[in-house]
């Protein structure tokens, strides 16, 4: 009992220290995210390309 109780403990420090890498990725990169998407709201407004639907 106490090893499975260990081994899903590390499971769930794995996925928490892998969520906590992808924030630092899209924190560092998100000045350049907000630019890009300026850029091409811009660029859709310019050439009257129809801004894609989510």
């Amino acid at each position: 009992m106490r090893d499975t109780i260990v081994d899903f403990k590390d499971e769930i420090l794995h996925e928490i220290k892998g969520f906590r890498e992808e924030i630092a990725i899209v924190i560092g990169y998100k000045d350049h995210i907000e630019d890009v998407d300026y850029r091409v709201e811009r660029l859709e407004k310019f050439t009257k390309i129809p801004p894609i639907s989510p």
